[in-house]
């Protein structure tokens, strides 16, 4: 009896866990970190996940880490004492400071004291001009209750580590006024995801910055008008990042 042959390979399953693995590591969890309830024995500390984000430049004399996000996902942690990056594999809360935040387009940059500076990779950039059909990969922090849990509002679980979702481009990257450009594809995105790169599985770089869902769309921030903001804020420092 002749054995069925096994199925080819499904390309975007392919992508999705090549790009899991080279990225993941960048990619942190932005969280909310404040004391509850009394005073003294009392008080207790409540630690609440809120979105994703990832290491787009690091610098070694000053022992920092530059992370991008969502400005809609620092902008509800109340206290700048308050918002905490955990880093990839660690439970530890590292304090972070807010350098820049842009609401329309919704991005923001983070800087995090990391004594071990060089132990975490970045994510480069790359130009989002891609034709619909390219295979992307969107890797970040899925919540581990799933739709359930932000339907509960439940932030209080956390994920092991960052996973992914692959699919592709749907169309040309669209401008959308003060939002910039936007690309629209089919990785599956969730509120925990929100800030995380967009990777694409041609050049292994990212290509935007998930934002949201719409009218059940995924969308992220395209790279051109990531890089302007990039550009206008940090100047040079992170031009040899960004491969356009």
């Amino acid at each position: 009896m002749n054995a069925i042959p096994a199925p080819p390979p499904n390309p975007i399953d392919i992508a999705t866990r090549t790009q899991e693995t080279l990225h993941k590591e960048a990619v942190v969890q932005i969280v909310e970190q404040k004391r509850k309830g009394g005073s003294g024995r009392r008080a207790g500390i409540e630690t609440m996940f809120y979105g994703s984000g990832f290491i787009i430049v690091k610098n070694l004399n000053k022992k920092t880490l530059m992370v991008i996000t969502c400005e809609h996902v620092i902008s509800s942690i109340i206290g700048a004492d308050s918002l905490k990056v955990r880093l990839y594999g660690s439970s530890v809360n590292l304090d972070a400071t807010v350098l820049f935040t842009h609401k329309p387009v919704d991005l923001a940059v983070l800087s995090v004291v990391v004594e071990n500076v060089n132990h975490y990779p970045v994510v480069t950039f790359s130009s989002a001009d891609k034709p619909p059909g390219t295979i992307v990969v969107l890797v970040g922090n899925f919540h581990p209750a799933d739709a359930l849990s932000m339907e509960l509002n439940e932030s209080k679980l956390f994920p092991l580590e960052p996973s992914a979702y692959g699919g592709t481009i749907l169309g040309p990257p669209k401008a959308k006024g003060r939002q910039g450009i936007l690309i629209n594809h089919n990785c599956h995105g969730m509120k925990s995801t929100s800030g995380s790169p967009l990777i694409c599985n041609d050049t292994s770089s990212a290509i935007g910055v998930y934002v949201a869902t719409r009218n059940q769309i995924d969308e992220a921030v395209a790279t051109e008008t990531v890089n302007k903001f990039l550009q206008l804020w940090l100047g040079k420092k992170v031009s040899c990042l960004l491969s356009i």
